[in-house]
């Protein structure tokens, strides 16, 4: 894929880049088609939770939409993985409390 999108960089926990995308305005809430996952979305089901918190606060800053849901229904709950369940839900669960 094109090293330079924000799909590529979430996969690769590529943080600068990620930002730099963002900032040149990519679409914290684009739906990819071919994964049907927004990038909040697609960054909870990082390996590494460490990383996955740190990118979906990183777009959540930037505009994530939290309640954004998919055509099957799921939002970014539904993605967290049962391993960082706990963290990265609270971290969402506190964003979604300030809205």
């Amino acid at each position: 894929g094109d090293k330079n999108n924000l799909e590529y960089n979430i996969i690769m926990c590529n943080y600068k880049k990620i930002k730099e995308c963002l900032n040149k305005g990519a679409d914290s809430n684009k739906m990819f088609k071919n994964l049907e996952k927004t990038p909040l979305m697609l960054s909870a089901t990082l390996p590494n939770y460490k990383e996955a918190i740190k990118i979906s606060n990183l777009l959540i800053n930037k505009g994530a939409n939290i309640k954004r849901r998919n055509s099957y229904g799921a939002n970014v709950l539904f993605y967290v993985d049962k391993q960082q369940k706990n963290k990265a839900s609270d971290m969402i669960l506190d964003h979604q409390r300030i809205i």
